[in-house]
């Protein structure tokens, strides 16, 4: 009878023993589920804040592009006028030259 009993108790123990193992198994799997999800939402903001100063970074790149194609557009613009005024004085000097010809001949 005794050692019935003790078979029992060692048994009582062990199952004792494994329950407290599980538990804290558990326990320790929910603190790492934990850490885990706490590093994972840190990771997250750090992107969502690289995404953003992405964004602004392309976003100034397309203005100052924006701006850039504007000037340059401006400056052939500019330039074009120029050639074109140029072309207008030769034309008028070549009509004045001709006028005068026209004038001095007999």
């Amino acid at each position: 009878e005794l050692l019935r009993q003790q078979k029992e108790a060692q048994r009582s123990y062990e199952q004792a023993a494994d329950k407290q193992q599980r538990c804290e198994d558990e326990q320790t799997q929910r603190l790492a589920s934990e850490v885990l999800t706490r590093e994972l939402k840190l990771q997250n903001q750090q992107f969502e804040k690289r995404v953003n100063l992405l964004e602004h970074d392309l976003w100034e790149a397309e203005h100052s592009n924006a701006e850039a194609l504007a000037e340059r557009q401006h400056t052939n613009d500019a330039d074009r006028v120029h050639d074109t005024s140029d072309k207008v004085r030769d034309t008028a000097g070549r009509v004045h030259d001709a006028l005068r010809l026209q004038d001095t001949s007999p």
